[in-house]
């Protein structure tokens, strides 16, 4: 697998495959001896604005995403890689950049569905064909930088002796049955190809271990589901689930649990040399077995709310008008979909048509000016059209949602990425305003009174502190309360104000006399070396 980094936002994994297949084009055009074009599928990873790692996020709120190529083999990722190292405009970059750093690559994003040819008239005409004064449009290509990259897959993760225990691995088995009927449930997928019945299909499933059903639990999780046993989430895409580090279990727990319970037991009486082995029950539930189990069980408890749900209502429910949304979408873009197979479709009269079968009397051909396939039949164009030009139809199709999308633009309450208002506010010069409220009824805030508010504010906040300064310098504690001789407790000292504060000191003579003479001590002569 190759690891693709700084995908623009704008780029959809089609349009990734249609560049990185035509990337691969030109190198092999250039070197004949290059292979066929191998076969790769795209997989999405996520937003850098929910990256699990913040130290690989290049700016933050960034919305550009990561990718995975998943190749057939090891040697089809080699031909790649050469075809990415050739692509690269800084032929200082080698394959060991490629390993770490990454090759930057550039893909053209100029539309966001891949399209190459224009489609003038809205039939698949050329723009000369539709008007011959009317000349194509200068479309100026764009292009993003994607980084390349041969990451290696997340290492995997030792779990704790705790966790990887036989005890632990029966209760995870039964937690992992539970989680994989429950969301073949949410998925209705067919009681032949649930894990259950995959489970029991094994021959003499009762003496099969339980750590290895445990793995083939795991194993169904992650394929069928895109679901992550030991970190008990579920992600949307394959690539997500790539992102996540792979999970391994600790090699003979038991005896590393059983030697740290012994360690803990009392030490041998009768100054044994040996300790006795302690046969009781493994103690094995620490903190990090029981935040397993929390977090399994939270995850557990979601998925069978959900399949109540499903069973009470039959569906889920976001709300009847959502429904009621999503219904009419479907159905206008069904409506869209045969206008635009009908507008694409081109009746020529067959010359070899046989008389007696009048089905025989007209072909039909792709309306597209660059494709020449013809069909007997209307329905094999259609089936033609919405397959083999996806990318012209999805950019029709997504003209349907404009008009709900401007409803919803009307009726959302914040817009919080609308460029703010300018205000003049008088003395305090030119302030922003973010405007909310509805499209019908905006409403922008005047910040003119929090201006004078927060003024007001600090005024007060700066007479208290003056205030609580001169009541220092006057002796005034707040509680009005002086010291026992009357005068005010002053705890402020002018240094301006010098007052003389000679202190005289008074010695008893008679005292000094009686102290005992002590005889000088005589300092020792050193002696000086010749």
């Amino acid at each position: 697998a190759l690891y693709l980094e700084a995908v623009p936002s704008c780029c959809s994994d089609a349009v990734l495959k249609k560049e990185l297949v035509r990337m691969y084009a030109a190198y092999a055009a250039a070197r004949p001896s290059a292979r066929e074009t191998p076969r790769f599928a795209v997989r999405s990873g996520l937003p850098y604005a929910l990256c699990p790692r913040p130290s690989e996020t290049p700016a933050p709120g960034s919305y550009d995403r990561s990718a995975w190529l998943l190749f057939d083999s090891e040697d089809d990722v080699e031909e790649f890689s050469d075809a990415a190292l050739a692509a690269c405009r800084d032929r200082r970059l080698g394959l060991k950049e490629l390993r770490y750093a990454g090759l930057p690559v550039e893909v053209c994003v100029a539309d966001p569905w891949g399209r190459d040819e224009h489609d003038a008239d809205g039939r698949g005409a050329k723009y000369r064909e539709a008007d011959p004064a009317h000349e194509p449009p200068d479309v100026s290509p764009k292009y993003g930088t994607v980084v390349v990259r041969s990451r290696p897959v997340p290492d995997a993760k030792v779990l704790p002796a705790s966790v990887s225990c036989s005890m632990q691995v029966a209760k995870d088995k039964a937690k992992a049955l539970s989680i994989g009927k429950a969301l073949d449930r949410l998925a209705q997928v067919p009681a032949a190809d649930s894990l259950d019945s995959f489970i029991s299909s094994l021959s003499n499933s009762a003496s099969i271990p339980d750590s290895l059903q445990l793995d083939l639990s795991i194993a169904y999780l992650r394929k069928v589901h895109l679901y992550s046993f030991y970190e008990a989430k579920g992600c949307l895409t394959e690539g997500e689930l790539m992102e996540r580090p792979f999970h391994v279990r600790l090699k003979d727990a038991d005896e590393a649990l059983r030697q740290k319970q012994q360690k803990k037991a009392p030490a041998a009486e009768d100054g044994a040399d040996e300790m006795v082995e302690d046969e009781g029950p493994l103690e094995y539930e620490d903190f990090l077995s029981k935040t397993h189990d929390d977090k399994v069980n939270e995850s557990l408890q979601s998925l069978q709310e959900s399949v109540a749900i499903l069973q009470t209502e039959g569906r889920f429910v976001i709300s009847p008008e959502a429904d009621e949304l999503a219904e009419a979408t479907e159905a206008e873009i069904e409506v869209c979909r045969e206008d635009w197979c009908a507008k694409h479709t081109r009746e020529i009269p067959n010359p070899n048509a046989d008389p007696l079968d009048p089905s025989t009397a007209t072909r039909y051909r792709c309306g597209f000016h660059f494709c020449p396939k013809m069909f007997k039949n209307s329905a094999f164009l259609h089936k033609h059209l919405v397959n083999k030009h996806p990318e012209h139809f999805e950019a029709e199709s997504a003209k349907v949602h404009d008009e709900y999308m401007k409803i919803s633009w009307e009726n959302a309450e914040s817009r919080s990425f609308l460029p703010e208002v300018l205000i003049d506010c008088g003395t305090y010069g030119i302030k922003t305003s973010k405007v909310t409220g509805t499209f019908k009824v905006p409403e922008i805030r005047d910040p003119y009174p929090d201006l004078v508010r927060q003024e007001e504010e600090q005024a007060r906040a700066h007479y208290e502190r003056e205030e609580k300064r001169r009541r220092e310098r006057e002796g005034y504690d707040g509680a009005g309360s002086n010291q026992p001789d009357g005068r005010p407790i002053v705890t402020f000292i002018d240094v301006d104000d010098v007052k003389d504060e000679t202190v005289e000191i008074k010695v008893d003579t008679a005292a000094v006399a009686e102290l005992p003479n002590k005889p000088a001590k005589k300092k020792r002569k050193k002696n000086k070396l010749d």
